[in-house]
């Protein structure tokens, strides 16, 4: 029982709680810079797929997420618009995070965003 007058923290109300470590299944996740969280798993495939573009990019050209990403893997893998939005999102936080060699050039009428390596 917890008692709701003590000042002091009780361990048994966090005893059930467990590090996700000891749980592989457990998804991780990563904290947008606008408050939002996204899987792990989402994010890193994310930049992979960048990362992959990234020798083949020009200089002084501006790239969309759609076009970093691939078309293919836009269209088959993030099949909804929330996933495309959230893609978007989390390329913007690597950006600002400088994860990758990118640098934002506009934001276009859709307000989506455009990028050109640095």
């Amino acid at each position: 029982m917890i008692d709701l007058n003590s000042s002091k923290p009780s361990l048994a109300v966090h005893s059930n709680i467990s590090k996700a470590e000891n749980h592989p299944e457990m998804e991780s996740f990563v904290l947008l810079r606008d408050g939002r969280v996204v899987p792990k798993r989402l994010y890193d495939r994310i930049r992979t797929q960048v990362e992959k573009a990234l020798p083949f990019l020009n200089p002084n050209r501006k790239y969309t997420a759609k076009k970093l990403c691939g078309r293919k893997f836009w269209d088959e893998y993030l099949l909804f618009a929330d996933k495309q939005r959230l893609a978007g999102r989390c390329l913007a936080n690597m950006v600002v995070r400088n994860e990758l060699p990118l640098e934002f050039v506009e934001l276009t009428t859709s307000f989506s965003r455009s990028y050109q390596l640095k």
